[in-house]
Parts: C-alpha cells; sequence; structure tokens
C-alpha cells in the first residue's frame, strides 16, 4: 500500500468519527453515557484517541489538534461522499438511509425523535389537546 493511500485512509477514517459522533450533540452524548459500562467489560483500558473522537465536541480543545493535524478544516452543513469520502461513502449513507427509515416504536421514543419535526409538532400538539 502506498503512503498517500494510507494517509488518506486513515485521515478518512477520523473524519468518519467526527461526522458520526463529534458534529451531533446527541452522538457524543450517548457515546460518553454508555462508555462507563463498556471500560467495565473490557480487562484493558480503551484507546483514548477514541474517547476524544468519540467523546467530544469536534471544536473541544483535544479534538481541535487532531482535526488541525489532518488538514479536516471545520465541518460543513453537507458533505459530498465522493469528494470527502470516497472509501467510506457508501457505508455511510447506508447507515445514514438506515437511521432515517427507522421508525420509533413507542411514545418516549416517538418524543424524542426530533427527524420530522412535521410528526413531533403534531404528536405535541395532540398531546396537548387530549384529555
Amino acid at each position: 500500500m502506498d503512503r498517500k493511500y494510507a494517509r488518506d485512509y486513515y485521515r478518512e477514517v477520523l473524519l468518519s468519527y467526527r461526522l458520526i459522533f463529534a458534529e451531533g450533540m446527541s452522538s457524543h452524548t450517548i457515546y460518553n453515557a454508555l462508555k462507563d459500562d463498556w471500560a467495565r467489560s473490557f480487562e484493558e483500558t480503551a484507546d483514548p484517541l477514541l474517547d476524544i473522537l468519540c467523546g467530544q465536541k469536534w471544536d473541544d480543545d483535544e479534538s481541535m489538534e487532531i482535526w488541525n493535524e489532518i488538514g479536516a478544516g471545520y465541518p460543513i452543513q453537507s458533505y459530498s461522499t465522493q469528494e470527502f469520502f470516497p472509501f467510506f461513502g457508501q457505508r455511510l449513507m447506508l447507515l445514514r438511509n438506515a437511521a432515517l427509515s427507522h421508525e420509533p416504536d413507542g411514545i418516549r421514543k416517538l418524543w424524542y425523535d426530533k427527524r420530522d419535526t412535521l410528526r413531533w409538532w403534531t404528536f405535541w400538539v395532540g398531546m396537548q389537546i387530549a384529555p
């Protein structure tokens, strides 16, 4: 494997972690809530880099060191999978589509599901009107 290919591949791995965990508040919040339970499951200490990539916002000091080192720049609203994720783009799209097609299966999950704002507001108004 040539060095440029390997460098680009590992850069994309790091950017994928940023996209999935560090750019959305709920993802790194959930990671931090679950990591203590996971740590008890493993005898060895977890990778400290994983805690930075998955457990911090992209603009925290430790995270910014990583993003600056790989020249990642600031996150953007919309990513082109061909341009930014040539290795993992198709897999990331599969994850996205699976997440978007998943329907909440209870009142609590529906209440916290903010993907479809029209459905959420309809549910909220319905809860206010109901006797």
